[in-house]
């Protein structure tokens, strides 16, 4: 069971020590509400303001935080009238933009009668719907708001990042961003680059293989590739090595790793390296070596983040360490 509560999107126009009024008539006589109405489907409450404020004064205006909340809970009302519908009112602070001013609109609601200024010193000489002067009086010499704060507006969540170890069967997305990276650059080899899916095939069963320290060229290390997910979307892969040799402790160390082109820029660099090192931790590698040519900026950077120390820099190559066990 639902129990709906309708919010109202209501303007706080106070300028020259005067508040912006609807004013109504009807058989009971005159009474004056703020400008705003009821959220209508597909439009956000400050978007509701900006509607109800031209529908009733014709005014434009520049939305600011809450002013205050206003709750009608029909339980609640010990008066013997009154709206069943239980309301909640969000009253935003506005100010008029330049050139704007307040008029009868075109087409008023019913009972419409005008559009007033009424002083802030007359407030309590009028009736007010709902019977809020004193809160409003408040406001005036104080000032004292609360954010409004819009989920569309918020930073986004970090994306799900997920790292999967490569098996000897992939699907065709992983075949494809294989071919989109190319043999590779700045010192990183793609060696699951093939021209065809068979020969992506026999390179997949090479590198479990290689994960299995099984028939290991002269000279390797048993290493590990890692495909790296975001969002469900492959976007790049890493390797771990599982050991270093005096040739790796020159260049490749223990983690290389690469993004796809069209995936670069978004900072998944980090991310994926961040990933590598918490698998490298889990298989107990102490401190994970780095590499990357001198002058490659970007990889620097996504070391250095990642708590690398800088331990030996020449013209051509870096050297970075990051200890996992401290």
């Amino acid at each position: 069971m639902t129990y709906p509560i309708r919010v109202r999107a209501t303007a706080l126009v106070i300028e020259n020590d005067s508040i912006l009024l609807v004013e109504y008539r009807d058989e009971e006589g005159v009474h004056y509400n703020l400008p705003g109405g009821g959220v209508e489907p597909g439009e956000s409450v400050t978007e509701g303001v900006h509607r109800e404020l031209m529908e009733e004064t014709m005014l434009e205006v520049t939305i600011g935080p809450i002013a205050f909340v206003y709750e009608y809970a029909p339980h609640l009302n010990r008066q013997d009238a009154g709206s069943d519908i239980h309301t909640l009112y969000l009253v935003f602070e506005c100010t008029p933009i330049e050139g704007s001013r307040p008029r009868f609109p075109d087409r008023p609601d019913g009972d419409q009668s005008g559009v007033r200024w009424i002083s802030l010193t007359e407030l309590d000489d009028i009736i007010l719907y709902p019977n809020i002067k004193s809160h409003i009086k408040q406001f005036a010499s104080n000032r004292r708001t609360i954010e409004l704060i819009e989920d569309h507006q918020l930073e986004p969540y970090p994306p799900q990042v997920e790292l999967r170890e490569l098996q000897s069967e992939e699907d065709d997305a992983l075949y494809e961003m294989v071919q989109e990276i190319g043999e590779g650059q700045n010192g990183f080899i793609n060696s699951l680059y093939a021209s065809d899916r068979e020969g992506f095939r026999a390179r997949l069963c090479r590198n479990v293989e290689y994960a299995q320290g099984l028939n290991l060229q002269e000279g390797h290390v048993p290493q590990t590739i890692f495909w790296f997910y975001v969002q469900g979307q492959p976007v790049g892969y890493g390797k771990l090595r599982h050991h270093l040799t005096d040739q790796l402790r020159e260049h490749g160390g223990h983690i290389g790793y690469i993004i796809r082109p069209s995936a670069r820029g978004k900072g998944y660099g980090k991310m994926v390296l961040r990933e590598l090192l918490v698998e490298a931790r889990s298989r107990g590698i102490r401190d994970v070596l780095l590499t990357c040519d001198a002058s490659n900026i970007a990889s620097r950077k996504v070391i250095e983040v990642n708590q690398g120390v800088l331990t030996e820099s020449t013209e051509d190559a870096c050297k970075y360490w990051i200890s996992l066990f401290t």
